[in-house]
């Protein structure tokens, strides 16, 4: 029977893989603003490497500008980065990421 493989890193990183789980927390704030963090710091594996990950936002609705328009409107910032380093304190790799958008949504039934 053959194995069953859900991911795969590349050839040279010696790991079947790497579990990630973290928190990851939003809080509404005054002014119709709302914080979104999260982080995550761990070691992997027998050879003990290193998993950093940290990351936040911010959305701000404008509707409340609108007060007649007929959709709900926020924009959106965030960001987030992770590092994977070797037990010697080496990168491995970096990754990061950052989004920004327009969030539009509409109540369909009362």
């Amino acid at each position: 029977m053959a194995a069953i493989i859900f991911s795969q890193i590349p050839n040279g990183f010696d790991l079947a893989a790497v579990p990630l789980n973290h928190a990851s927390n939003a809080i509404g704030l005054a002014f119709w603003f709302r914080s979104y963090s999260q982080i995550h710091s761990d070691s992997v594996g027998h050879r003990r490497r290193k998993i950093q990950l940290y990351g936040f936002g911010l959305r701000y609705n404008i509707d409340q500008w609108l007060p007649l328009f007929p959709v709900n409107v926020a924009v959106h910032f965030m960001t987030q980065k992770m590092n994977f380093i070797s037990k010697d304190d080496k990168d491995i790799f970096n990754a990061s990421g950052t989004a920004y958008g327009v969030e539009v949504s509409k109540k369909l039934l009362s």
